[in-house]
């Protein structure tokens, strides 16, 4: 028999104590020990969950797996197999093929083939009258509700802008260049799926790979990893500003179309000693050529010129860097605190607010 745990989107940075997280695992754990073959899928945390689980039993496992035409199916398959270290011979893939490199453009046939390729259905978190109810209506397919959890409205990020003070005193010098980074939606660069999904699971209150945690994974690291993100030329990279602090918390801002912010109040400032040996270059701006990673455009109304970004190609290494060369920046007093007993890095604060309800 073949079953499908099924949930409606979640929230991009699910937490282990999420009621869904916790239904889904037991909806898998029951399944496999029944011997059933899974049915699951990639690309958002409802689908991978399931998948994970799936790989840490060694189960049997059908992948629905949307892919541009464009694409070689088996090294796209190659990669997830890596990632979610899943076993060779119990793994059986199908493609759901699209004229479109966007994501999104995938997910409505994606859906339809998991659904009618499952002997048994368990609707875990699906949201009412939304596009899994009514395929399901549509299909005419019974969904079991031994696992049902109330399905519940994402809730947007953090709201930085409540929680910056509005006055900030200088935390580096002039001629630094600073990493601002944040959460991150899924693995960091370089981050198994098996091995984010194990920290997720295991989390309770805060996400895993919150900002915070972000900035202690590159101090215990001494590395900032580059990343692909939105790369020209297809070459990872480290982005940095040449900000002062104030111009910092500026940048901290809500992007709607990526549901996330842009920079979060935690930073890697590399002093100006620093500089030239990281081979860090000045981003130039304007309608340069579009493989060249060091040429950025204005952007609407010239914004991203406000950035004043540097670039380094691949990952900056701090541990070639005499650590009185960098320091870092978190967030709040009280995580600096804390980061203090053990970076090997001078650690200050922006002087946030603490969230609400934590004081």
């Amino acid at each position: 028999m073949r079953t499908l745990v099924l949930n409606s989107s979640q929230h991009r940075q699910p937490v282990g104590s999420d009621p869904w997280v916790r239904a889904t695992l037991q909806a898998v754990d029951d399944a496999v020990a029944a011997e059933h073959e899974m049915v699951t899928s990639v690309g958002l945390p409802c689908w991978e969950l399931s998948l994970w689980r799936c790989a840490r039993q060694g189960a049997r496992t059908h992948i629905v797996c949307p892919i541009p035409r464009t694409e070689q199916a088996e090294e796209t398959a190659q990669a997830w197999m890596r990632s979610f270290h899943l076993q060779p011979g119990v793994v059986h893939w199908h493609w759901v093929l699209s004229e479109s490199r966007r994501p999104k453009s995938g997910w409505l046939l994606r859906d339809k083939t998991a659904i009618a390729l499952s002997d048994s259905i368990q609707a875990v978190s699906v949201r009412p009258s939304g596009r899994l109810a009514t395929m399901l209506d549509e299909s005419r397919r019974v969904a079991m509700m031994d696992y049902a959890v109330p399905w519940q409205r994402q809730a947007r990020s953090t709201r930085w802008q409540q929680r910056i003070p509005s006055m900030s005193k200088d935390s580096w010098p002039p001629g630094s260049i600073v990493h601002l980074t944040r959460s991150c939606d899924g693995p960091w660069p370089g981050e198994s799926h098996a091995q984010y999904y194990e920290d997720v699971v295991a989390s309770k209150n805060t996400y895993a790979r919150s900002g915070y945690e972000t900035l202690q994974r590159i101090v215990r690291e001494r590395c900032i990893r580059g990343t692909l993100f939105r790369a020209r030329g297809g070459q990872a990279r480290v982005c940095l500003s040449a900000c002062t602090t104030r111009e910092a918390l500026q940048l901290v801002r809500f992007r709607a179309r990526y549901a996330r912010y842009s920079f979060e109040p935690y930073s890697v400032v590399l002093l100006p000693s620093a500089v030239e040996r990281v081979g860090a270059r000045r981003v130039t701006y304007g309608k340069g050529a579009k493989a060249d990673p060091f040429v950025q455009d204005d952007g609407v109304l010239g914004h991203w010129q406000r950035e004043q970004e540097w670039r380094v190609l691949g990952d900056v290494d701090l541990g070639a860097l005499d650590s009185s060369e960098v320091v870092v920046v978190t967030a709040t007093d009280e995580e600096a605190r804390e980061l203090r007993t053990w970076s090997p890095y001078e650690v200050r604060s922006f002087g946030c607010a603490e969230p609400l309800g934590t004081t």
